[in-house]
């Protein structure tokens, strides 16, 4: 219990009922508010300057470039007075406008200060929205907010009169298809929104959900359910970064990566969520490799991401035809080879080649046939990798092939194993 919360129950601040009681309090929460342990959250939103908040019971948390700031959790009372414990949602609504609704009320804020006049009732404030709302999220650029709770969803249009269709609500299943009932929140940030419930979220590209009857969904596993990549060592994407004589080789898989120092995984700390890394990288890639200056490009469907390290860089996602026009969607693998520095593309049985600086950049006698000019790579690949010492290496299921950039023909017809050769594994696969 804050000081203002006790000042309005006009307790007696100093007597000793009220010390042991603020006292035990904090004992008993004690146990309870480390969010690594339990990630459940009941509000969450992000600033313009990309801080996120996050909520739960009596406390807040602040994370900064992916990691929890020190001296995190504070009490919600203690910073945003007036505000109450147990929020329902919160939203990030204009320049950092941040508006929270619990129960049948809602509260705007600036900063840590609460607007006046403030909290207000929902149905005066978003006439059609219910109480005891579960979720709120802006949605896209025009100020729509789309309110959940239970198996249904609300559209609220500010700018429109009613600001609730009639048609409304919704099935959660039947416009939003893939994610569950009952979330606890929902945020919209670069371009995806994510979708809160228990440990678990769930992320949702929202230029590809036209209309909101179909999209795609990737559902993140929980934390204990982690792959053993030496059981099963098929990958979706793999890079390497050089520092000076060094390298480091980094393996995705579903929603985790690991780490490869010296032909060997580093553990115990790995594997890692994607997610709590790579901030709004998807999990299940298509494809990654390493460009100029150390930037890692990945890719996933009909989108590219670019990074500098682990961090984003500025505008993406952006679409693969706008950034490499000329390569399909939905590509397996991608590697810059070293005999000529231009990228190659390969999907099913063919390939492409991307020239940088040339107009147009895929020359129109592509695509060709894997087969016929890659003697011995196989077709459905899962990526492909050039490595220093001049050879590039073909990814597909728990076997690699080594193909001699000078002889233009794989070393061996006999594949190797990923697990032992690449992740230092002690047995296969």
């Amino acid at each position: 219990m804050c000081y203002e919360e006790a000042k309005n129950t006009n307790k007696c601040l100093n007597s000793p009922q009220f010390l042991l009681e603020l006292f035990y309090q904090h004992f008993e929460n004690e146990d309870e508010i480390n969010l690594c342990d339990d990630a459940r959250i009941d509000a969450i939103f992000i600033l313009t300057d990309g801080t996120t908040y996050v909520f739960r019971g009596a406390y807040f948390w602040k994370i900064v470039e992916n990691k929890l700031a020190s001296d995190y959790p504070k009490l919600i009372c203690d910073h945003w007075i007036g505000l109450p414990d147990n929020l329902d949602a919160a939203l990030n609504y204009k320049k950092d406008e941040i508006i929270f609704f619990k129960g049948s009320e809602y509260w705007k804020f600036n900063n840590t200060k609460m607007n006046e006049g403030y909290p207000k009732h929902i149905k005066d404030g978003f006439p059609g929205i219910p109480n005891n709302i579960q979720a709120a999220s802006v949605y896209g650029d025009n100020e729509d907010i789309f309110f959940f709770k239970g198996n249904k969803y609300w559209k609220y249009e500010p700018n429109q009169d009613p600001r609730v269709k009639k048609t409304y609500p919704k099935l959660i299943s039947d416009g939003w298809v893939g994610i569950p009932d009952d979330v606890d929140e929902a945020l919209q940030t670069h371009g995806d929104i994510y979708f809160f419930k228990g440990i678990r979220h769930w992320t949702l590209d929202d230029e590809e959900h036209e209309g909101f009857t179909e999209g795609k969904y990737d559902p993140n596993p929980e934390a204990e359910e982690e792959i053993n990549i030496c059981e099963n060592a098929t990958i979706d994407a793999m890079f390497i970064l050089y520092n000076d004589n060094d390298r480091t080789e980094y393996v995705f898989k579903g929603a985790y990566y690991w780490k490869v120092v010296g032909d060997k995984l580093v553990k115990p700390d790995y594997p890692r969520l994607i997610c709590d890394t790579w901030l709004g990288l998807p999990d299940n890639l298509d494809a990654a490799f390493t460009y100029k200056n150390n930037q890692i490009v990945f890719f996933k469907g009909s989108k590219y991401w670019q990074f500098t390290g682990t961090k984003r860089d500025k505008g993406y996602p952006k679409l693969i035809k706008d950034g490499f026009p000329g390569i399909p969607d939905n590509i397996q693998a991608a590697t810059i080879w070293g005999k000529t520095n231009y990228v190659y593309f390969f999907k099913g049985d063919q390939y492409w080649r991307y020239e940088p600086g040339r107009e147009p950049p895929v020359r129109k006698t592509y695509p060709k046939l894997i087969k016929d000019v890659w003697e011995g790579v196989p077709d459905n690949l899962d990526e492909a990798l050039l490595y220093s010492d001049g050879v590039t290496y073909f990814l597909k299921g728990i076997r690699y092939w080594t193909f001699n950039d000078e002889k233009l023909r794989v070393d061996s017809n006999i594949p190797l194993l990923n697990g032992p050769e690449w992740f230092g594994c002690s047995s296969a696969p």
